[in-house]
């Protein structure tokens, strides 16, 4: 199991708020508009996750659309920092970042 930060730059709102959606149902924590973590995720999730947003993407037009997924470990995690709302770390049970405000 490994934490992925997925991010995606989407030009269609409708599309945008699908792919939102979906990241939540499927279990991933919104952190920003259109960021999302993807807490101790299996392989075979992601690979579902991934086949679920190509989906959600081929059905658009636009050539600029495109969604980015990272690996990002417990460690990593752990050694990341946060500023402005602390709150939405809370909601995946994390230790708290060091808060920059």
């Amino acid at each position: 199991m490994n934490n992925y930060l997925i991010s995606y730059d989407v030009s269609n709102d409708r599309l945008r708020q699908k792919i939102a959606d979906m990241l939540t149902q499927k279990g991933c924590v919104r952190l920003q508009k259109s960021v999302h973590l993807a807490p101790a995720f299996e392989l075979k999730e992601l690979e579902q996750l991934r086949q679920s947003l190509a989906a959600l993407l081929g059905k658009t037009d636009a050539n600029t659309d495109s969604v980015l997924c990272i690996a990002a470990p417990d460690d990593v995690l752990d050694n990341a920092w946060w500023a402005g709302k602390p709150d939405v770390w809370q909601k995946i049970k994390r230790p708290p970042l060091h808060n920059l405000l």
